[in-house]
């Protein structure tokens, strides 16, 4: 079960700001959710698998750290930063 109440497989979403170090910028927020429990609206699971935009590292992640669903703009602008 995830915070959007929607099925995140393959979407791209911004993880909240306290969520992660200071020190990371807003574009580094931005991840594609590959694959886990937490990415299934109906599952109780928490876990995500997703890949960072800006740096192509899959991160394994908790859906509460999500915010919402990214915005075009966004996962564009997380594509153009080089890391």
């Amino acid at each position: 079960m995830n915070p959007l109440n929607d099925n995140i497989a393959c979407k791209h979403v911004v993880l909240k700001r306290e969520a992660v170090p200071p020190e990371i910028s807003d574009a580094h927020l931005v991840v594609f959710c590959q694959s886990g429990d937490g990415c299934d609206r109906y599952s109780a699971g928490t876990k995500i698998e997703g890949r960072a935009v800006v740096t192509g590292e899959v991160r394994r992640f908790e859906s509460s750290m999500i915010d919402r669903l990214a915005t075009h703009e966004e996962v564009l602008a997380a594509q153009q930063v080089v890391d």
